[in-house]
């Protein structure tokens, strides 16, 4: 660690220092394309009409071979690529600094010496030459349609102000460091970068760099860990290090810089890259250090855990979060995420039972705001469970897509057509089969046994259909309904294999959807088990009663959680 260096290096310094690079050939050859090149010019050129700071291109890797030659373990093709650049913007400089490869050693004068082989005698002898020369040419096009580039002065005085971000490894580091940086094209990450930035061997004693290094690894650890990572995260945010999280955060604050290239490797560098105050090194790992800590705070308590992986979910921002969190007492921030929360799934409702349970009945399939409140209703009742026994797997719900599921199966959902109608029997007698006692099932048995699914019309299979549910549900069963009191949330999966399958099939195949290690959220489990039932008349049906208990269970809970964040309410 204390032989590891990192850096930037201007490329006024590389050119007026006429540094020496040497290319060894376990590496390819130059392989740019013409929209490679053209991206770099691009790049330079956007950065000079903005005026301000400094570019940094992506890491040089270097390992000191000999006396004043760096050996390239990463970033050839671009320093190869700001020779040629150079070499076109002034031709009276010459070389602007050296670069020799391994695998032509025929070329004394290097880089340099390659580009007087002419075009195409070199194309036979390797693509080095075909790739160069063909560089050369982008170049040169490019520069002749952008006659203001403002790149004139790049190498000669530093303006603009282009570095590169120069990684020093120890000399036995060099081939290790090469196949790790090139597996499968992974390049050095920012986060690397900025780990190295922390652990200075010029900064910070030995004792502190160990300490820092070993907490970095167990922060990683932490936040690597499924259900922790997912309460704090959108699903779709999953960078290979997760600390870049914290990082993110941490440059996202005033003189980030946000919004440029590699702008969290900016914000650090700007604050670490030329630190001599071993003070300010302390205070900024202290700085991540904190945030950690309020991460695995909101983690351990039960409704913060529940309350900001809710709200990180439908679409609020972590950085607004923990803003509120460092200017709050623990109390307010309390309230400040319910009332978030209301916003989101409550908008203008008074918060009494009366005008909760009207806004649910209001409520029918296909609004948009169902879902929500649905998801809300699971949060809500492990929120109100002051066991804290059960905690809601926001990994596993991230990992699955959800319906809006009927609880009971509505006329306006019933399958059409032959291929519908046969699927959904199939189900049936799926269920069917499996009783080993007849429990009232023996003529849907028989009728299910006995009917021909090639040769039956659609008519004849929808009657049977008809049949054979209105036996299953019985009278007592509400008349099919799209309001939120026939509504729950089940992953899609499962619905759509089950479809339009009567309760009782659909209970037997919910309730064992854990044993198939899917996961089943608290609500359905509640629905299908008749929890959220007073006194249920049966488990076989869906009944009038059921849906009322339901939508009662519902507006309690909301009404509940909601109270506190309202100040007194009518209870």
């Amino acid at each position: 660690m204390n032989q590891m260096s990192l850096t930037t290096k201007s490329v006024g310094e590389i050119v007026r220092d006429q540094m020496r690079f040497f290319i060894p050939d376990y590496q390819r050859g130059y392989r740019w394309e013409d929209q490679q090149v053209e991206a770099l010019l691009d790049d330079l050129e956007e950065f000079v009409q903005k005026g301000k700071g400094f570019y940094c291109l992506q890491p040089l890797v270097v390992v000191e071979a000999k006396e004043r030659e760096w050996e390239v373990v990463d970033g050839q093709q671009r320093l190869t690529t700001l020779f040629l650049i150079l070499q076109h913007l002034s031709s009276a400089m010459g070389s602007p600094f050296h670069i020799r490869y391994e695998r032509h050693p025929e070329s004394e004068d290097g880089l340099a010496g390659l580009l007087q082989v002419k075009l195409p005698d070199s194309n036979l002898a390797s693509p080095d030459f075909y790739y160069i020369h063909k560089a050369k040419i982008t170049i040169q096009r490019w520069l002749d349609v952008h006659p203001k580039h403002g790149l004139s002065g790049l190498g000669e005085n530093d303006q603009p102000d282009v570095r590169f971000i120069w990684y020093e490894l120890p000399e036995q580091d060099a081939i290790p460091a090469f196949s790790r940086l090139n597996a499968g094209k992974i390049r050095l990450t920012d986060t690397e970068l900025i780990r190295a930035l922390f652990l200075r061997s010029d900064v910070l004693p030995e004792v502190d760099q160990l300490r820092i290094a070993l907490r970095w690894d167990q922060i990683e650890r932490r936040l690597q860990e499924p259900e922790f990572w997912s309460f704090l995260t959108k699903r779709e945010y999953a960078p290979e290090n997760h600390i870049e999280l914290l990082l993110s955060l941490t440059a996202e604050s005033p003189g980030g810089g946000i919004g440029k290239e590699r702008a969290i490797y900016d914000y650090f560098n700007a604050k670490l890259g030329s630190c001599k105050d071993v003070r300010l090194q302390k205070s900024s790992w202290q700085e991540l250090e904190n945030l950690f800590s309020l991460f695995d705070e909101w983690f351990a308590e039960n409704d913060l855990f529940h309350l900001v992986g809710f709200l990180i979910e439908n679409g609020a921002h972590l950085s607004d979060i923990i803003s509120k969190a460092k200017e709050s007492t623990k109390s307010e921030f309390r309230l400040f995420l319910k009332d978030q929360i209301k916003s989101k799934v409550l908008p203008d409702v008074e918060i009494s039972k009366e005008k909760i349970q009207d806004h649910l009945e209001r409520l029918a399939y296909g609004d948009e705001r169902i879902k929500k409140l649905l998801l809300c209703l699971n949060l809500v009742t492990l929120v109100n469970d002051q066991t804290g026994t059960v905690r809601f797997s926001f990994h596993a719900y991230k990992k699955e897509s959800w319906d809006i599921e009927h609880i009971r199966a509505t006329a306006s959902r019933a399958p059409e057509g032959k291929q519908e109608l046969i699927d959904a029997l199939t189900v049936i007698k799926t269920y069917v089969d499996e009783r080993k006692v007849e429990d009232g099932f023996g003529e849907i048995r028989h009728e299910l046994e006995n009917y021909d699914k090639n040769n039956s019309g659609d008519s004849k299979l929808r009657s049977l259909y008809v049949k054979i549910i209105g036996q299953l549900e019985g009278a007592q069963e509400i008349e099919p309904r799209n309001d939120i009191s026939n509504l729950t949330l089940l992953d899609a999966s499962t619905n759509r294999g089950y479809g339009n399958s009567p309760f009782q099939v659909k209970r037997a195949w919910v309730l064992d959807l854990e044993h198939q290690a899917k996961y089943l959220l608290p609500s359905t489990r509640s629905i299908f088990t008749k929890a959220y039932s007073r006194m249920p008349k049966t488990l076989l049906s869906w009944t009038k009663k059921d849906a009322e208990d339901y939508l009662d269970a519902m507006t309690l809970s909301l009404f509940d959680f909601f109270k506190e964040a309202v100040g007194d309410a009518n209870e």
